[in-house]
């Protein structure tokens, strides 16, 4: 929000594409912009982010907010503000915008009622994403929202990334109904040393981006992310480490070796053998 304000151009490009008069995104933008009152741009921003219901300090700049997260259909609502979201990112010079979800195994505890709204909360999402082409979902069969008629996508390139984590388990999901094999990707046990070496590596690459130390000398990281996947893979496969631990363990890896750079390799390889005991 702050980037479109310097950017008034994009801004009002961005909601001049709107498909629907009341976009509660627009009208914020708009709102913003034209609002001299820090605290009424402060309630409004909270207001969009869902931390407050509407106020009288913010209705000053934002006549007629529309109704936002209330209790009913509302996934159209979710998926159109996301995409408006990830629309107006791309226009400012993001990629987009990427809605990350773990743990969506809970799905199991809802009742039937929770059931049904979760469904097409995450049909709407599914079919923003990837887009009517690709999308096995029947978008409408997703319940307009109560008080105004929300398509599932701000535009037709949604510039959305969504990706969602469940373990398997009675009342999951019927992922399966709603992606097509292609678009699952199925996490287990059964990954060669390769794959494993491949993945730390990866990682490192992205430790070094997140804390800008640039490439990590080769001939410093090379030979301990060999060693460090033939241990990680071999304790993978006999079943005495899980997914989430060598992620835990890769990233402790990469932490070692940037905040220690005097940390020699062989020292860290043997601490991690040691911890995996293995001899």
């Amino acid at each position: 929000l702050d980037r479109a304000l310097e950017n008034p151009a994009a801004a009002a490009h961005f909601t001049a594409q709107r498909p629907i008069e009341d976009c509660p995104l627009s009208m914020a933008l708009d709102a913003l912009a034209n609002c001299p009152a820090q605290q009424a741009q402060e309630e409004i921003v909270h207001w969009l982010s869902a931390q407050i219901r509407p106020t009288s300090t913010m209705k000053a700049c934002l006549k007629k907010p529309p109704t936002l997260y209330a209790t009913g259909e509302v996934a159209r609502q979710y998926a159109y503000l996301l995409t408006a979201i990830s629309a107006l990112a791309a226009r400012l010079g993001y990629s987009g915008l990427a809605v990350l979800i773990d743990e969506s195994e809970h799905y199991s505890l809802l009742r039937p009622a929770q059931r049904e709204r979760a469904d097409s909360f995450f049909k709407a999402l599914i079919h923003a994403a990837v887009g009517p082409a690709a999308s096995r979902i029947d978008v409408d069969g997703i319940p307009n929202h109560t008080r105004a008629d929300y398509p599932t996508s701000f535009s037709e390139n949604s510039h959305l990334f969504f990706e969602f984590a469940s373990t398997e388990g009675e009342g999951r999901m019927p992922i399966e109904a709603w992606l097509a094999p292609s678009q699952i990707i199925r996490l287990d046990d059964r990954f060669l040393k390769e794959d494993i070496e491949k993945f730390l590596k990866m990682v490192l690459r992205y430790h070094s981006v997140a804390y800008r130390y640039g490439s990590p000398p080769r001939e410093r990281y090379e030979n301990l992310l060999h060693q460090a996947s033939t241990a990680l893979s071999r304790t993978l496969s006999q079943h005495r480490l899980n997914i989430r631990e060598l992620i835990r363990l890769t990233v402790t890896i990469c932490d070692l070796m940037y905040v220690y750079p005097d940390y020699a390799p062989d020292q860290i390889h043997a601490e991690l053998l040691k911890g995996l005991g293995i001899s």
